[in-house]
């Protein structure tokens, strides 16, 4: 995916996914959750760029997926799509979509140095963090599926998400994918507003 990293990033990569992976392993010994949250908070304190880094190895790029509803369904099928076609995804399977769960998420497809082996890499986002990880990750496709009123509380208006969303999809690579939801009327304006592909899903 063209980013290059540096020797020193190489360096602080291995050590954050070397110590994130020992969290995991020790975490999930002792029956002490799922380890999809605190092992990428500990690299990200490492390695502060670590979802830039991990995400720029992703060959065929990144799909972010968001939205208010649906975004585990949704990265689920498209999962097993691309796994029965033969493709290595790493996926945020447990659904873990803040920073953190996406690292660690990213981590797990990772050997112990920080090299990443996939060709596609499928995130469930939290649509309030979408805006803060789409520069870093600069995903080859954004899915955003709906953003509904009822489900907003924690964070505000739709407008308003709707605002972020739309200002921050707008400083992506041309050569970006949007695809929304054509049926929610918000996402559809968005689309509209935008100078990537869009594609608009009935």
């Amino acid at each position: 995916m063209g980013r290059n990293i540096k020797a020193l990033d190489w360096f602080k990569l291995g050590i954050a996914v070397s110590v994130a992976k020992t969290v995991t392993l020790a975490m999930r010994s002792l029956n002490l959750g799922a380890a999809s949250v605190l092992p990428g908070s500990i690299a990200r304190h490492i390695s502060p760029s670590l979802l830039e880094k991990l995400s720029s190895q992703v060959k065929g790029g990144v799909i972010l997926i968001a939205g208010t509803n649906g975004k585990t369904t949704t990265s689920l099928l498209l999962w097993e799509i691309l796994e029965r076609k033969g493709y290595r995804v790493a996926h945020n399977s447990t659904g873990a979509n803040l920073e953190n769960g996406l690292v660690t998420a990213l981590m797990e497809s990772a050997n112990f140095v920080g090299k990443l082996d996939v060709d596609y890499a499928i995130l469930e986002v939290d649509e309030n963090i979408l805006p803060k990880v789409l520069n870093p990750i600069q995903p080859r496709i954004v899915l955003c599926l709906n953003l509904f009123r009822d489900q907003l509380d924690r964070y505000g208006e739709v407008d308003t998400i709707n605002k972020r969303w739309t200002k921050a999809i707008s400083s992506l690579a041309p050569n970006t994918t949007v695809i929304t939801n054509a049926d929610d009327p918000t996402l559809c304006y968005l689309g509209q507003q935008l100078q990537q592909k869009v594609c608009f899903l009935v």
